[in-house]
C-alpha cells in the first residue's frame, strides 16, 4: 500500500465471517520495516481472537 505522501506499508489483513456479521483484522508495517517475523506476529495476534466466528 503506498499512502498519499509516497510511503510504502506492507500487511496482512484476514476477514472472520460468522452469520450476518464479518470480522476484519489489519496489520501494516512500512515496508522498510517488514520481516518475516511479522507475519509471525500477526499469525499470533489473529489466533489470540476468541470471537464467535473463530470458534464455531
Amino acid at each position: 500500500m503506498i499512502t498519499h505522501d509516497n510511503k510504502s506499508y506492507k500487511g496482512n489483513e484476514v476477514f472472520l465471517k460468522k452469520d450476518d456479521k464479518m470480522y476484519r483484522i489489519s496489520y501494516f508495517v512500512p515496508e522498510r520495516l517488514w520481516s518475516k517475523n511479522e507475519s509471525k506476529l500477526f499469525e499470533s495476534i489473529v489466533s489470540s481472537f476468541k470471537t464467535n466466528a473463530i470458534e464455531n
